[in-house]
C-alpha cells in the first residue's frame, strides 16, 4: 500500500476561508495548473453500484473502502484520468492512470469488451470490478478549487467550493452546467494532505482560523440528492 497518506477535511466560513487563503499564500505557491488567482474547475464522474455500496460505506463509516472516478479539469478533454481512492482506517491512498476521450465514453457507455485490458494496473483492475461488481455511473460533482502545495513536503492544502451535483447524470462531457448546489456557498471544504509532517509555520497558519473537522465527502454530498 505505497503512496498512503494523512488526509484531514474541514468546513470553514467563507469569509474566515478568504483569510486563510491571503495567510496561506504569503508562504505556498498555488498548484502549477491553477489559473493566477489559483483557482480551477474540477469534474468528477463517480462510480458506484447498483445498491449503492460505495456511498453506504462512507455513510456507516466502514474503515477500509475505495471508489472510482473519472476526471478532468477546467473541462480540458485532452486530460482525462481514471482514479481510485482508498481509505484505510485514517489514511488514504490515490492511484490513477490517464485514459483518452473514447476510452471514457466506452466506460461510461458499458461497452466495457472493447476495451483494453493492457496497461496501468488500477485501470485493469478497474475493469474487473466493473464487471464483477456491476459498477455503473452514478453521480457527476462539480466544484471550484483553490490549491496550495509545498513540493518538498508533499503538503497540499485545497478548499473546495460551488459544490455541484449531477445524480445519475452520465453526459460527463456535455459542457452545459446543470448541477443542483448541495453545499453551502457561506463555506468551504477544506482538505489538508501530507505524507508523514506537516511542517509547523503551515500548521500555524491552518489554527489561525476556527476549522471545523468533519469527515465529509463531496462524493456522499451529491450521491446524497434524490
Amino acid at each position: 500500500m505505497n503512496g498512503l497518506r494523512h488526509e484531514l477535511k474541514f468546513t470553514l466560513h467563507k469569509d474566515a476561508a478568504t483569510v486563510l487563503k491571503q495567510r496561506l499564500s504569503l508562504l505556498l505557491p498555488f498548484d502549477n495548473n491553477a489559473n493566477p488567482n489559483g483557482e480551477y474547475y474540477v469534474t468528477s464522474l463517480y462510480f458506484d453500484t447498483i445498491d449503492a455500496d460505495a456511498y453506504f460505506e462512507k455513510m456507516d463509516g466502514v474503515q477500509t473502502r475505495r471508489k472510482y472516478r473519472i476526471r478532468f479539469y477546467n473541462q480540458n478533454l485532452d486530460f482525462i484520468r481514471l482514479e481510485c481512492k482508498e481509505k484505510f482506517d485514517s489514511m488514504t491512498q490515490k492511484r490513477q492512470a490517464r485514459i483518452s476521450l473514447p476510452y471514457a465514453q466506452k466506460i461510461i457507455a458499458n461497452q466495457i469488451e472493447a476495451l483494453d485490458v493492457e496497461g496501468e494496473q488500477v485501470l485493469q483492475e478497474f475493469l474487473i470490478d466493473l464487471k464483477t461488481k456491476h459498477l455503473m455511473p452514478s453521480v457527476i460533482v462539480d466544484y471550484r478549487r483553490t490549491a496550495f502545495v509545498h513540493e518538498s513536503l508533499d503538503v497540499r492544502i485545497t478548499f473546495d467550493e460551488h459544490i455541484h451535483s449531477r445524480v445519475f447524470d452520465i453526459d460527463l462531457f456535455e459542457p452545459t452546467f446543470s448541477g443542483v448546489k448541495v453545499h453551502e456557498d457561506a463555506e468551504s471544504v477544506i482538505e489538508i494532505k501530507f505524507d508523514e509532517i506537516l511542517p509547523y509555520p503551515v500548521w500555524a497558519i491552518l489554527n489561525s482560523v476556527p476549522l471545523s473537522r468533519q469527515a465529509i465527502s463531496k462524493f456522499a454530498l451529491c450521491r446524497g440528492m434524490q
